[in-house]
């Protein structure tokens, strides 16, 4: 089929329209160089086959945009590849049809209501069944050996100074240093802060391509904290626990976030207002710097009881 068989008809009434629809966008991928680079290098080194966007791929490279391709190391990877950046490359994929980058952002809204209705677990049997197809897939033929040395002075002239437009510094291997024992290549603009707060793509083992560095380009905000990540960790947390109450409009996850934050009014503010409000860009509180407010240390023991409190909110039970 058109997606090499990576779902099946059977596979239909396991998941949502959202996920069905965004799982026929793809096909298997095969490893080239440039998936050595990275996040997917780990998983590529594993020999494990991966998936990419149909619609922007060339038959004879099998060339796709970054943000199109995947290397998933297990199933839950899947999941969190489809509402996040498998999504966002969807609606920026100059191949993709127009209708159908009108009809995925309209199913998406009705995902977690549609997941409440299915079997329980059958989300993850698909996925599951997905992994497993891929896993069998063979790729030792196709893996491309990744560059041995990616030291400034063996790149391009040309290459370098498209590095420096982008404010990427090479940064290589400390000696004798247990620390920093690796060469990489690093986006200065957002270098500073705490890099699970950084945009994808700001940090590569092997000289990043020209549109790996315009795909950070674009999503880099320098000085201030990248939200998407949290946004979705959100949405996941309220379609699985707080269906119909959102967990912001919860006190006892107010409170829990509250602790979290060193008490830090600022910072709690600030991160209410980014994840709660639905307001244009524009009209959202800054947050350049936030990063810088946050504490090197919490109180575990006024979290751990916030999150106690949350628990029998939530119902959770024990355990």
């Amino acid at each position: 089929s058109e997606n090499d068989n990576l779902i099946l008809p059977e596979d239909r009434n396991l998941v949502s329209d959202y996920v069905f629809l965004c799982m026929r966008q793809l096909k298997v991928a095969f490893p080239n160089s440039a998936d050595f680079r990275g996040n997917r290098r780990s998983n590529v080194l594993e020999r494990l086959a991966g998936m990419c966007c149909i619609h922007c791929s060339e038959t004879e490279n099998q060339y796709v945009m970054p943000s199109g391709r995947t290397f998933p190391s297990a199933p839950d990877n899947m999941a969190s590849a489809l509402n996040s950046s498998l999504y966002n490359h969807m609606l920026s994929c100059p191949g993709l049809p127009e209708r159908l980058r009108r009809v995925i952002p309209v199913v998406r809204k009705i995902h977690s209501q549609q997941c409440s209705s299915l079997v329980f677990g059958s989300q993850r049997r698909f996925f599951n069944r997905v992994f497993a197809r891929l896993k069998k897939i063979p790729v030792d033929n196709a893996l491309v050996a990744p560059e041995a040395d990616v030291k400034p002075q063996n790149l391009g002239t040309k290459l370098l100074e498209t590095l420096r437009e982008y404010s990427f510094v090479y940064r290589p291997a400390q000696r004798n240093s247990s620390t920093n024992p690796i060469e990489y290549w690093q986006c200065m603009e957002c270098r500073m802060v705490p890099f699970e707060y950084r945009a994808p793509g700001s940090l590569y083992f092997a000289c990043p391509s020209v549109a790996e560095l315009k795909e950070h380009c674009k999503a880099c905000l320098k000085d201030d904290m990248y939200w998407d990540t949290i946004q979705w960790s959100l949405s996941g947390l309220n379609a699985k626990y707080a269906a119909g109450n959102p967990l912001l409009d919860r006190e006892p996850f107010r409170q829990l976030l509250w602790s979290v934050v060193g008490d830090n009014q600022t910072v709690f503010d600030t991160v209410i207002g980014k994840l709660g409000l639905k307001s244009k860009a524009s009209e959202l509180p800054s947050s350049r710097g936030l990063w810088r407010l946050l504490q090197s240390s919490i109180d575990l023991k006024q979290v751990e009881e916030a999150f106690a409190i949350l628990k029998n909110d939530l119902n959770l039970g024990a355990g």
